[in-house]
This record gives C-alpha cells, sequence and structure tokens, in this order.
C-alpha cells in the first residue's frame, strides 16, 4: 500500500490444526460475543457461536491460521478452498488485540497464502450491520457482490480477485 508503513503485530502466523481447536474456537467466541451481541437480535444470538468440536471438524475441510503474540492466540482466520476459488471463514481478533491491525495481518497473510495456491478470487459472507468488518475487507478490495437474507437480518457477499 503507497503512503502507509504497515507494522507488523504478528510475531508469527502460523497453519494451526485439530490439536489447537480449543483455542481457536475461544477466540472465535470470545470476538463474537463482544461484538455481534449487539447486533444479531437476541432471540438468534447463540453463545458459544461454535464448540471446539464443531471447529475440529471445521479443520478437516477447511485450512486455518492463527496470529501469534506472546505465545498466545490471538486472531484466527480460514480458509476453504475449491479449485481457483477459496471462501475466507473465521476471521475473529480476541479483544483487547484488536484495532492493532491484527485483522489486516491476517487478511494479507491469507490472500497471499491463496495466490501461492493458485486460487484466482476470494469471497466471504458477513453480517451487513458489521460495519468494523465491512472497513476492513473494503480496504483489502473486497466489493459487495450480493445480499443474503437471514430472516432477521442481512448478510452481504463479497468477493475480490486475485
Amino acid at each position: 500500500m503507497v503512503g502507509r508503513l504497515w507494522i507488523m503485530v504478528c510475531e508469527k502466523i502460523v497453519k494451526v490444526n485439530e490439536t489447537l481447536a480449543s483455542e481457536v474456537a475461544s477466540v472465535i467466541n470470545e470476538a463474537n460475543c463482544m461484538y455481534y451481541r449487539f447486533i444479531i437480535p437476541g432471540i438468534h444470538f447463540k453463545y458459544p457461536i461454535v464448540e471446539v468440536e464443531e471447529i475440529a471438524n471445521y479443520m478437516k475441510s477447511m485450512e486455518f491460521f492463527a496470529c501469534i503474540v506472546r505465545e498466545e492466540i490471538v486472531g484466527v482466520i480460514a480458509l476453504k478452498s475449491s479449485g481457483k476459488e477459496g471462501v475466507v471463514r473465521f476471521l475473529y481478533v480476541k479483544p483487547g488485540f484488536q484495532r492493532k491491525g491484527i485483522g489486516s495481518e491476517l487478511l494479507r497473510f491469507l490472500e497471499d497464502y491463496a495466490k501461492g495456491k493458485g486460487l484466482r478470487k476470494l469471497s466471504l459472507v458477513v453480517h451487513s450491520r458489521a460495519s468494523w468488518a465491512i472497513r476492513l475487507y473494503r480496504s483489502h478490495g473486497f466489493v459487495t457482490i450480493g445480499f443474503r437474507d437471514k430472516g432477521a437480518w442481512l448478510d452481504y457477499i463479497m468477493m475480490k480477485i486475485l
């Protein structure tokens, strides 16, 4: 990015597997509870959003990566690949570590990783009222290509050509 200096916050970004499913689920659940409870209608809000076993199962069909700071997982992101396309899933940063650039680092890492795998397009789904997430995705070149009506709310479908 021209004119902007990126300071790395993650000491490292590593691929994680089922042995760390509990830590990954914890990051997802903490971050989801902190922000989504205010935008998802109460009767539809679920906590925890994912169980450890669900994450372990997702890890069989997706690649998960974690941002490590002081030997702690503070952010996660996942990629589900099919052919030349990928879907970004589970981009979450622990409360207390947010607004420091970790989400951007994880997203840039995943984009580079996807390009290295030969993927040509990334897509994702985001709650239409998650303005912080939408800003992040747009700042990385994602554009809204559609909508998904969830009944009680609307999701945006976003995409980026790599």
